[in-house]
């Protein structure tokens, strides 16, 4: 069913404003936004499913247990600078090129794969190494980063053909799993291990992945003749700033939780990353849409700056909505199902709700980014988001500790968010100028 705004204004003016964006709401957008709308659909469930999974760790183990876990996880996600946006973005984008020929499609898939390949053994052999002079080896953190390999290939192909029906539903019945199997093991047999959950965490996200790849396959073939050089170097070129990109994103994501945890210990730091996970309520919408907002602007000529400001609008609106009944269930919430010890101020929480909302609304702009072949402005609007949010952690935490880490994360992404423009212009691609004999 299309979207249709009903009521009638009383100016000429507002009723040719109203009859245009139906007009775009019946179109391209439309079809735009409710694509966007299932995938966050299945993000929200997916993520109530994941939000069982914290808590039941969160009533089953203390917070240095339950900040262990959180941190594992996190190392997985810097073990997967490499993999994860190789295949999540660069496969993703040179497959919305290709899907219409069907021989370059499959020359594109064939050579990510082995690019992919010889990026896990370079990515496990920099693991070895580190554990080596460290002296200390993160199996769960292992175990998590292989297995989100498998899904992030996964998640690129059907990202490449903007099919949310297939990323929601791998995305939920991964959640789902994990939320029994935590269900079992800490409810039903009362362990108290950290690493059953590493390894459920990790798993979980397989079986889906091969079970929707037998049952259900996409219309891509791997074929050693269809690995190509040529398209290896474009995929290659592409992949470079992205990869520094995610590096800066993998310190962003951790980098205010290892600094808490080193300056106010592992407690605090479960107790900020407990609440941050259910901030992620706030996320839905600005993931679906970024995630689907890359393949669609690289398959297409026109400028996304309308696309953009419309999935703008749509953000902070939802997030508006969603504020007032998040901070009058959250004490009750924590205090009724959780531990005492998890319950942050208010004041905290709406900070870390605006920069959770400044984050998403980063993340769109970033998939219309890359979706442009503008890679650059992404990676230096990285850059700044990462040197902003150190800066910041090191200076407030210290004094104001979680309030600190919460406000570094909302001026950092803030700066970020409001700097884009500025980017946009300077770093504009350079045309050649036409020259007359």
């Amino acid at each position: 069913m299309p979207f249709t705004l009903k009521f009638r204004p009383k100016s000429e003016h507002s009723r040719r404003m109203i009859r245009k964006l139906n007009n775009q709401l019946q179109g391209a957008y439309g079809r735009f936004f409710k694509r966007s709308l299932l995938l966050a659909a299945g993000f929200a469930i997916a993520r109530l499913f994941g939000l069982g999974f914290s808590l039941l760790l969160g009533r089953a183990l203390p917070t240095e247990q339950y900040g262990f876990i959180q941190y594992s996880i996190l190392l997985a996600g810097i073990m997967g600078i490499g993999t994860q946006p190789f295949m999540q973005h660069t496969l993703a984008r040179f497959l919305s090129l290709a899907r219409k020929d069907t021989d370059h499609l499959d020359q594109v898939v064939s050579t990510s794969v082995v690019l992919l390949g010889g990026i896990v053994l370079v990515t496990m052999l920099l693991i070895t190494i580190a554990s080596a002079v460290g002296e200390s080896f993160n199996l769960g953190a292992v175990v998590i980063f292989l297995c989100l390999t498998i899904y992030y290939g996964y998640y690129g192909l059907a990202r490449g053909f903007e099919d949310s029906g297939r990323l929601s539903a791998v995305f939920i019945a991964s959640n789902v799993v994990q939320f029994i199997a935590i269900f079992v093991v800490y409810s039903l047999l009362k362990s108290r291990e950290t690493l059953p959950a590493l390894a459920i965490y990790g798993l979980s996200y397989i079986g889906p992945v091969l079970f929707l790849t037998l049952a259900y396959p996409l219309p891509v073939r791997v074929r050693r003749p269809l690995i190509d050089q040529t398209t290896a170097k474009e995929l290659l070129r592409f992949s470079i700033p992205v990869w520094l990109s995610q590096a800066l994103f993998a310190l962003t994501a951790a980098g205010d939780v290892f600094i808490l945890t080193n300056i106010a210990g592992a407690a605090t730091a479960g107790a900020f990353v407990f609440t941050r996970t259910l901030g992620l309520a706030f996320d839905f919408l600005p993931t679906s849409i970024g995630t689907l907002i890359m393949p669609r602007v690289a398959a297409s000529a026109s400028s996304p700056r309308r696309m953009v400001m419309f999935s703008s609008v749509a953000i902070i609106a939802t997030s508006v909505v969603l504020t007032i009944p998040f901070l009058l269930v959250y004490p009750w919430f924590i205090q009724t199902f959780i531990q005492p010890n998890y319950l942050l101020p208010i004041s905290t929480v709406v900070i870390m709700i605006l920069g959770q909302v400044a984050y998403g609304l980063h993340g769109v702009i970033t998939g219309a980014i890359i979706g442009q072949n503008r890679n650059l402005v992404g990676l230096v609007s990285r850059i700044i988001l990462t040197v902003c949010l150190y800066v910041a952690c090191y200076a407030l935490i210290p004094s104001m500790g979680i309030d600190g880490a919460a406000l570094a994360n909302l001026i950092a992404a803030g700066i970020a968010v409001l700097t884009y423009p500025l980017l946009i212009s300077l770093l504009r691609p350079r045309r050649l100028a036409i020259v007359e004999s």
